[in-house]
């Protein structure tokens, strides 16, 4: 999930027109991040020094940084005909798309690690999974064939296989705990 988000924010940076950028880090500035987050560096400069924890971080407060400073003129004029002509988009629905698909990829990385995870999440999960597949992919064709992209094809498999393993290592410890009385109490 950390370097889809982290090739997400190259690709969304090296969209903006260098007046869109600053427009960019000044909406950054102003953001406020929960009080337990240590301040993170700033993405434009700083993008090859975020850390795993980094770009989840980013990735669940990018929508509403992009919702508060993208507009249809923040995009180079090349990018902008190139989107629009790749995605059949209006004018004024490119910079929402753009937005939308940081907020699935959000969505994505919330049901990623939530625990539990019901049956009901493990359908959202997958739906979204559809989604994030769909949006990166017509948005920016550098996701085509990007191994975590693929990877995460694969992760509601492996999430119904193996996400159960706390579980199973909470039921282990209780009968572990369970036969050591009983071990314990009849010698065995």
């Amino acid at each position: 999930m950390a370097g889809k988000i982290s090739k997400l924010l190259k690709l969304t940076i090296a969209m903006l027109s260098p007046d869109s950028e600053q427009r960019f880090l000044g909406v950054w500035k102003s953001f406020k991040y929960p009080y337990q987050w240590s301040k993170l560096p700033n993405p434009i400069s700083h993008n090859e020094s975020f850390i795993i924890s980094d770009c989840l971080r980013l990735g669940m407060v990018m929508p509403f940084i992009l919702h508060r400073s993208l507009t249809t003129n923040c995009f180079r004029p090349l990018v902008f005909t190139n989107l629009q002509e790749q995605t059949g988009l209006h004018r004024n629905q490119v910079a929402s798309a753009v937005i939308r698909c940081w907020s699935i990829v959000a969505k994505c990385s919330r049901l990623v690690f939530k625990f539990p995870l019901t049956n009901s999440d493990y359908e959202d999960l997958k739906k979204n999974l559809k989604e994030e597949r769909q949006a990166l992919t017509a948005l920016f064709s550098d996701f085509m064939g990007l191994f975590n992209l693929h990877a995460c094809y694969h992760l509601l498999q492996h999430a119904r296989t193996f996400g159960n393993l706390q579980i199973q290592k909470s039921e282990q410890k209780r009968w572990s705990t369970a036969f050591s009385k009983f071990s314990s109490t009849y010698q065995l």
